[in-house]
């Protein structure tokens, strides 16, 4: 273990940061002093303790060591490259790691997308790996030691509390945290979609000091807009209000956008494209931060599965949950996830055997409930669910937003305080009686809003124009698409066509891989049997100072932000 002990004093020489970590109410960058400081691994774990917010940073010292440090839900992860090496190869952006991988694409992570859609926390190139979230994690070239610095089974309950202080502590934990991540920031832009969520951090910001500009998208055509019920909100709330146009126009930009190169992995969300077009335009007026009421569903019981077929909250839905059974639990989880036809037929174009992908999804489903039954048991239901969500939401801000900033540009950030760990810790431990009552879920928000501003939110449920944008097939979509992958994607445009728009979500996820997929040198090997294929990436010399660069003397130490 003395491999752990002075981690960083006397050694560091590079410290890479991304997104905004805060510790001790200022937000730390790469010269912060804190970096220089002699640590133990006791040290170092109480430090990642303190540290609040969607980060990571990367910590190489002179001696061929790495320590990388991750958020609560890893929303910005942190990539290593499983080959022995004169030192560990760490990044927090894939591309880095791709020229330098073993030349295939993980199967697994395939598998993912086939039963699930979309990119989970699986690099997609093998051999690369994640660095668990919240762990901090020290790598050399012959070993990686991961300590986990939070402890999910310590969230305990606190019943009593009374609803006046409830809002008064998630007032103070939310105003610390957008404080101390907007300062030295002139102006903040924050998502205004006419809800609750959205309403309430536009009040904290201006609360915390900032000078806030809500922004809501402008949809063409305007029936899908949110305008009239977010323009009420930013008069009561005081703050100034900007429509983004989104139309098809926009809309073909992000989506080109979205395709970049060097993006980390494919994104299909239809939200993408509007949260890209509203941050290059806040960007491009000189706004840098932006602020999203996003991932507040299972922290505040918000989603109809917490609540269905039980009585209308309150002690009544308290005392029903408590007297779920394992049995009972079980029939209430919806049917597990199976691998969607088209996705099996686009498997099976790359050289791989959908079988595979099936049996993939059943040892999944096994491990997956195993973990549910370890919760249920320990923190019984709802906050066994709340748990499990949030240690895989990871994956949705990685597709959504953080795809987006990569589009747009380093200069861009998106935040979301109801990821900050303060404030899941707190949200997990509230009375079940301030989270759903009368049939009301969000009840405690809901109550905040109310007696703060006066506003009652009533959400317009507004579907999203990417229905209409993806109706009719665009060339460049099959065009600019994997070989293989294009007699599966022409299907596909068609049966949407069809289907008047109803498959547009899995159209936008087959077009986004296809597009991936072309863009990165990879290649599909023979299938050597069994319906089974390899799909390999050209291979580039391997060595850290590639990566990495020149590797400095430790009396030329050199911090780098990104």
């Amino acid at each position: 273990m003395q491999l752990l002990l002075d981690a960083i004093g006397a050694g560091a020489i590079c410290v890479t940061i991304e997104g905004a970590p805060i510790y001790e109410g200022r937000r730390l960058g790469a010269e912060d002093p804190v970096f220089r400081e002699p640590a133990s691994i006791e040290r170092l774990i109480a430090f990642c303790r303190k540290l609040r917010g969607e980060f990571a940073i990367v910590i190489r010292d002179g001696e061929n060591r790495t320590i990388a440090i991750t958020d609560l839900v890893a929303s910005v992860p942190i990539y290593r490259l499983d080959r022995r090496s004169r030192a560990p190869l760490v990044s927090t952006r894939l591309c880095d790691l791709a020229p330098h991988a073993t030349g295939a694409l993980s199967p697994e992570a395939l598998y993912h997308w086939a039963v699930h859609g979309g990119c989970g926390l699986r690099p997609l190139y093998d051999g690369v790996h994640e660095v668990e979230p919240a762990s901090l994690a020290i790598l050399t070239a012959e070993r990686v030691v991961s300590h986990a610095y939070f402890d999910w089974n310590d969230i305990e309950p606190r019943p009593g509390l009374s609803l006046d202080a409830a809002c008064d502590e998630f007032a103070d934990i939310a105003t610390s945290y957008l404080r101390s991540l907007s300062a030295g920031e002139d102006r903040v832009a924050c998502f205004l979609s006419g809800g609750t969520d959205s309403a309430i951090i536009a009040f904290l910001a201006r609360e915390a000091g900032m000078n806030v500009v809500g922004v809501t998208a402008d949809y063409a055509p305007r029936r899908y807009s949110e305008l009239r019920e977010a323009a009420r909100a930013a008069a009561r709330l005081g703050v100034p209000h900007r429509p983004v146009r989104v139309g098809r126009r926009e809309f073909a930009a992000a989506v080109e956008a979205l395709r970049a190169r060097d993006c980390d992995a494919p994104s299909g969300y239809a939200q993408a494209t509007s949260v890209h077009a509203i941050g290059a335009s806040a960007l491009a007026e000189g706004t840098r931060l932006c602020l999203d009421g996003d991932f507040v569903g299972d922290l505040f019981l918000e989603f109809d599965d917490y609540t269905r077929g039980l009585p209308p909250g309150g002690s009544d839905y308290a005392r029903a949950v408590a007297g779920l059974t394992l049995d009972d639990y079980i029939r209430r989880r919806r049917q597990p996830a199976t691998p969607g036809r088209f996705r099996l037929t686009a498997l099976a174009a790359l050289g791989l055997d959908p079988r595979a992908a099936e049996d993939w999804a059943r040892r999944e489903r096994e491990a997956e409930w195993a973990e549910r039954r370890a919760l249920f048991e320990r923190h019984g239901y709802p906050l066994c669910d709340r748990i499990y969500a949030l240690k895989h939401v990871g994956a949705k801000y990685r597709g959504l937003w953080l795809a987006a900033r990569r589009a747009i540009g380093p200069e861009m950030s998106f935040a979301s305080p109801f990821l900050d760990r303060a404030m899941i810790e707190f949200a997990l431990a509230l009375p079940l009686e301030l989270l759903y009552r009368d049939g009301v879920a969000k009840w405690l928000l809901r109550q905040f809003l109310s007696a703060k501003t006066g506003l009652v939110q009533q959400k317009r449920y507004s579907p999203n124009p990417s229905r209409l944008w993806w109706l009719l097939p665009r060339f460049r979509d099959w065009a600019g698409a994997r070989r293989e992958l294009r007699g599966a994607l022409l299907r596909l445009q068609l049966r949407n066509l069809v289907a008047l728009g109803g498959c547009y979500s899995d159209l936008a996820e087959l077009a986004a891989l296809a597009h991936w997929l072309r863009h990165h040198p990879l290649s599909v090997a023979p299938s050597t049997g069994g319906g089974t294929g390899r799909i390999t990436a050209n291979k580039a010399a391997t060595s850290p100072e590639e990566l990495w660069g020149p590797v400095p003397s430790s009396d030329n130490r050199r911090s780098t932000s990104s």
